[in-house]
């Protein structure tokens, strides 16, 4: 059975349905995880997720689309119990790890564990198109590692800000 498993699901469309998530799972706790903008666009452009993803081949679009789900991500959030929906920013996962992740755990009745620090030691299977990421450790690098085309992006997609 599925009783004590928790499942993660990172795919960048699934905040489509979120919405039905406090509906049919009432006790579920959801965490919104998203990055900077730019950071998050780049990694959907830059990456091929097959069917299903148009969006993330035009930048243009994948930025578009960012701002749609950051709009109906709010909008899901008034679907959810207080203290349902958990906005987490990646940032603060890599730079401030224990301090962001822990009282997460906490809600979810998890104790903190000095292996939430080394997720690539971890034995199991990693199917995601970021796995090399994640067998690189936490590491705030990573979560820059995208600003050496920050000056491209925003001189071919003339983006400001």
């Amino acid at each position: 059975g599925l009783e004590g498993k928790i499942l993660v699901d990172k795919l960048p469309g699934n905040y489509w349905s979120a919405f039905a998530i406090p509906i049919l799972f009432p006790d579920a706790l959801i965490i919104h995880s998203h990055r900077d903008k730019l950071a998050s666009c780049w990694s959907c452009f830059r990456n091929h997720f097959g069917t299903g993803h148009d969006y993330a081949y035009d930048f243009k679009d994948t930025l578009s689309h960012y701002d749609l789900h950051l709009k109906l991500c709010e909008t899901w959030k008034t679907y959810a119990a207080p203290g349902q929906w958990i906005d987490m920013q990646f940032e603060d996962v890599v730079g401030r790890t224990r301090e962001t992740i822990e009282p997460v755990l906490n809600k979810l009745g998890l104790d903190w564990e000095e292996a939430c620090l080394n997720p690539s030691a971890a034995k199991t299977e990693m199917n995601t198109i970021s796995r090399w990421q994640v067998r690189q450790g936490i590491k705030p690098s990573i979560a820059q590692a995208w600003k050496v085309y920050e000056p491209l992006i925003r001189a071919k997609w003339n983006v400001r800000g």
